[in-house]
């Protein structure tokens, strides 16, 4: 869940860029927006799709984890 939570707080922080950059603003802040608006696509391109993963290994009825023992070690 932290991940989808994660993706969520990027969204409000991309809305806030997009809006703000649809304003006359000094380049610095110009750049910091761009800047926040482009982590939110990497986040949304490379980390957000590691749940798909997550999710198929939360729902597998195999429970090899649970079979192993301590004595196996």
């Amino acid at each position: 869940f932290g991940i989808v939570t994660i993706a969520w707080r990027w969204l409000r922080q991309a809305t806030v860029a997009e809006r703000a950059l649809t304003t006359h603003l000094p380049a610095d802040d110009r750049n910091f927006y761009e800047g926040k608006r482009l982590t939110a696509r990497y986040f949304y391109e490379y980390e957000l799709p590691k749940t798909d993963g997550l999710a198929r290994r939360l729902l597998s009825s195999t429970r090899v984890t649970l079979a192993m023992r301590s004595e196996w070690f």
